[in-house]
């Protein structure tokens, strides 16, 4: 008798344990989904390549430009185009020939297009070489017209240390005209400080910055040329 009840004694733990190990296992599941969560985030990152034209090349077409004796011309900056498979906020790179790919969990605050335009504008401003320069508006009436495109903007594992690069095209369009005044294509290599995605942000901000540098070169550079095919003749300007 006594040995019956000190069975069922142990029993009842047992039983107990049985019936709690599926809520102490969903529980440590449930806790290792969270911190799993937690570890996953999505990282952001923004383009931050400010122009900063400070050379004597610079300083010298910049005064050749704003002569008192010339018309500064003025200029919109529409929205840049992106080849395919660049107009997104996925970052991608590329570990071989003709294979891209994109970080999983790493990814631009906005498209380089959204970012690239008003640094666009903000370096063309810099020169000083134009009496206006404006995203494009509906209503906005300008001289010249920059059309651009992102043709490539990824990071490249194919070497060591692993590298960015940044192809753009500039476009610059007569307005009255529409015809194509100037061209260009920049392609800026940059090595990356570390082979992930932060070093491939560090290294994209230099390249979209070096591009920018020699964007604005580029704008004063076209801003000259116009101005000279517009120059007045000495009858235009009696009339005047």
């Amino acid at each position: 008798m006594n040995t019956t009840k000190h069975k069922k004694l142990y029993q009842i733990p047992t039983q107990l344990l049985l019936l709690l190990l599926p809520l102490v296992a969903s529980g440590i599941t449930g806790c290792s989904s969270f911190f799993s969560k937690q570890t996953a985030q999505t990282s952001f990152y923004a383009f931050e390549g400010v122009s900063t034209l400070q050379s004597a090349q610079v300083k010298s077409q910049t005064q050749q430009a704003i002569q008192p004796t010339n018309t500064l011309p003025s200029l919109i900056v529409t929205h840049p185009q992106a080849a395919a498979g660049f107009d997104t906020r996925r970052m991608m790179y590329s570990r071989s020939e003709y294979k891209l790919e994109y970080f999983a969990r790493n990814e631009l605050v906005d498209t380089p297009s959204h970012m690239l335009q008003p640094l666009m504008v903000s370096a063309v401003e810099q020169t000083k070489s134009y009496s206006a320069v404006i995203p494009k508006l509906p209503a906005a009436k300008t001289d010249l017209r920059l059309e651009s495109e992102i043709l490539s903007l990824l990071q490249d594992f194919k070497t060591q240390p692993s590298k960015v690069r940044f192809i753009f095209r500039a476009t610059v369009i007569d307005n009255a005209t529409g015809k194509i005044i100037a061209l260009r294509e920049f392609d800026e290599q940059v090595n990356a400080t570390s082979d992930d995605p932060v070093g491939g942000v560090k290294a994209t901000n230099q390249a979209v910055k070096q591009v920018l540098d020699k964007l604005g070169l580029f704008c004063i550079e076209t801003a000259i040329t116009w101005k000279r095919a517009h120059a007045s003749s000495p009858a235009d300007s009696a009339d005047r």
